[in-house]
Protein backbone atom coordinates (compact mmCIF):
# COMPACT_ATOMS: atom_id res chain seq x y z
CA UNK A 1 0.00 0.00 0.00
CA UNK A 2 2.66 2.53 0.97
CA UNK A 3 5.06 3.28 -1.84
CA UNK A 4 8.25 4.61 -0.27
CA UNK A 5 7.57 3.80 3.36
CA UNK A 6 10.34 1.25 3.74
CA UNK A 7 12.83 3.84 2.45
CA UNK A 8 11.96 6.55 4.98
CA UNK A 9 15.20 7.59 6.70
CA UNK A 10 14.14 6.37 10.15
CA UNK A 11 16.92 4.18 11.48
CA UNK A 12 18.72 4.66 14.77
CA UNK A 13 21.82 2.99 13.37
CA UNK A 14 22.12 5.87 10.92
CA UNK A 15 21.44 8.43 13.64
CA UNK A 16 17.89 9.12 12.48
CA UNK A 17 15.20 8.06 14.92
CA UNK A 18 12.58 10.45 13.55
CA UNK A 19 11.77 12.08 10.23
CA UNK A 20 9.05 14.30 8.87
CA UNK A 21 6.90 12.70 6.17
CA UNK A 22 4.18 14.12 3.97
CA UNK A 23 1.45 12.29 2.07
CA UNK A 24 3.72 11.71 -0.93
CA UNK A 25 6.19 9.87 1.28
CA UNK A 26 3.43 7.82 2.86
CA UNK A 27 1.03 7.28 0.02
CA UNK A 28 2.16 8.39 -3.45
CA UNK A 29 -0.49 8.88 -6.10
CA UNK A 30 -3.18 10.35 -3.86
CA UNK A 31 -4.94 13.03 -5.86
CA UNK A 32 -7.69 14.13 -3.47
CA UNK A 33 -7.17 16.89 -0.92
CA UNK A 34 -8.55 14.75 1.92
CA UNK A 35 -7.34 11.33 3.05
CA UNK A 36 -10.27 9.06 3.75
CA UNK A 37 -10.48 7.15 7.01
CA UNK A 38 -9.54 3.77 5.48
CA UNK A 39 -6.44 5.32 3.87
CA UNK A 40 -5.36 6.88 7.17
CA UNK A 41 -5.99 3.59 8.94
CA UNK A 42 -3.92 1.74 6.35
CA UNK A 43 -1.04 4.20 6.74
CA UNK A 44 -1.15 3.79 10.52
CA UNK A 45 -1.23 -0.02 10.31
CA UNK A 46 1.66 -0.20 7.87
CA UNK A 47 3.79 2.17 9.93
CA UNK A 48 3.00 0.11 13.01
CA UNK A 49 3.94 -3.09 11.18
CA UNK A 50 7.34 -1.60 10.38
CA UNK A 51 7.97 -0.66 14.01
CA UNK A 52 7.20 3.01 13.38
CA UNK A 53 4.90 5.40 15.22
CA UNK A 54 3.68 8.81 14.15
CA UNK A 55 2.79 12.20 15.57
CA UNK A 56 0.19 13.44 15.78
CA UNK A 57 -1.38 10.17 16.95
CA UNK A 58 -4.39 10.75 14.70
CA UNK A 59 -3.32 11.04 11.06
CA UNK A 60 -4.90 14.24 9.71
CA UNK A 61 -7.24 13.95 6.75
CA UNK A 62 -5.54 16.89 5.02
CA UNK A 63 -3.01 15.59 2.51
CA UNK A 64 -0.83 18.67 3.09
CA UNK A 65 -0.30 17.79 6.75
CA UNK A 66 3.12 16.51 7.77
CA UNK A 67 3.63 13.67 10.24
CA UNK A 68 6.64 13.03 12.42
CA UNK A 69 7.54 9.37 11.90
CA UNK A 70 9.34 7.81 14.86
CA UNK A 71 11.19 4.51 15.19
CA UNK A 72 9.59 2.70 18.15
CA UNK A 73 11.81 1.77 21.10
CA UNK A 74 14.48 4.37 20.36
CA UNK A 75 15.57 7.04 22.83
CA UNK A 76 13.68 9.65 20.78
CA UNK A 77 10.48 7.57 20.92
CA UNK A 78 10.83 7.10 24.66
CA UNK A 79 11.36 10.83 25.18
CA UNK A 80 8.35 11.75 23.04
CA UNK A 81 6.18 9.24 24.91
CA UNK A 82 7.38 10.55 28.27
CA UNK A 83 6.64 14.14 27.28
CA UNK A 84 3.12 13.24 26.15
CA UNK A 85 2.24 11.21 29.26
CA UNK A 86 1.20 12.86 32.49
CA UNK A 87 0.59 9.93 34.75
CA UNK A 88 1.57 8.63 38.16
CA UNK A 89 1.79 5.22 36.49
CA UNK A 90 5.04 6.34 34.80
CA UNK A 91 7.13 7.90 37.59
CA UNK A 92 10.40 7.75 35.61
CA UNK A 93 9.10 10.02 32.82
CA UNK A 94 10.12 13.24 34.56
CA UNK A 95 13.66 12.01 35.07
CA UNK A 96 13.89 10.89 31.45
CA UNK A 97 12.88 14.38 30.32
CA UNK A 98 15.32 16.04 32.74
CA UNK A 99 18.15 13.80 31.54
CA UNK A 100 17.39 14.61 27.90
CA UNK A 101 17.86 18.33 28.44
CA UNK A 102 20.61 18.04 31.03
CA UNK A 103 24.35 17.81 30.60
CA UNK A 104 25.68 18.41 27.11
CA UNK A 105 22.28 19.25 25.67
CA UNK A 106 21.80 22.03 28.21
CA UNK A 107 25.30 23.39 27.59
CA UNK A 108 24.80 23.27 23.82
CA UNK A 109 21.47 25.08 24.12
CA UNK A 110 23.11 27.81 26.21
CA UNK A 111 25.94 28.19 23.68
CA UNK A 112 23.43 28.50 20.83
CA UNK A 113 21.46 31.12 22.76
CA UNK A 114 24.65 33.10 23.36
CA UNK A 115 25.54 33.01 19.64
CA UNK A 116 22.06 33.92 18.45
CA UNK A 117 21.41 36.62 21.03
CA UNK A 118 24.86 38.24 20.81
Amino acid sequence: MLGKLSTLPVDERRGSETTPADHLDLRPGIKSKRLKVHVRSGIHNELDGLGLAHMPPEIPDDQDAVLRVIKKGTPAAKLIAAARRVSAAHPDDDQLIRDAVGGDAKTTLQEIREMVCA
